[in-house]
């Protein structure tokens, strides 16, 4: 994990994205320009290109492994970070306040569909 600064209000989820995957920002898409509906479908095509899937974990899990977090900030604003355990390991935000309460949680994993079996019934 390697902090990224975001540089607009909106930049949070690609701003964790890239921080989580230690890549610059710029070579993450804005995502948020995608309307809302579909803003994690988009990112979830962009990982699955990079062999990486999006898996949502429940909000009061707490691995000890950096994982993806959104929820509500002090402004009242949603807000993703990266987060490891109960701490938050990066806020791309200028005031790292982190969340009050996470609401959704993700791990980013491996997505390798040659290791996948087929149960035939």
């Amino acid at each position: 994990m390697k902090p990224v600064r975001a540089t607009g209000k909106t930049d949070c989820v690609r701003c964790s994205i890239a921080a989580l995957l230690e890549l610059p920002r710029c070579r993450v898409p804005d995502f948020h320009t995608s309307p809302r509906t579909q803003q994690m479908l988009m990112v979830k095509e962009w990982l699955r290109r990079r062999g990486l899937a999006l898996v949502r974990i429940a909000a009061t899990s707490r691995p000890e492994c950096y994982y993806l977090a959104a929820g509500l900030t002090e402004r009242g604003t949603k807000h993703m970070v990266v987060m490891h355990g109960d701490d938050v390991a990066d806020d791309s935000h200028s005031s790292r306040a982190g969340l009050l309460k996470v609401h959704r949680a993700w791990l980013v994993v491996p997505f390798d569909v040659g290791r996948w079996r087929i149960r035939k019934k």
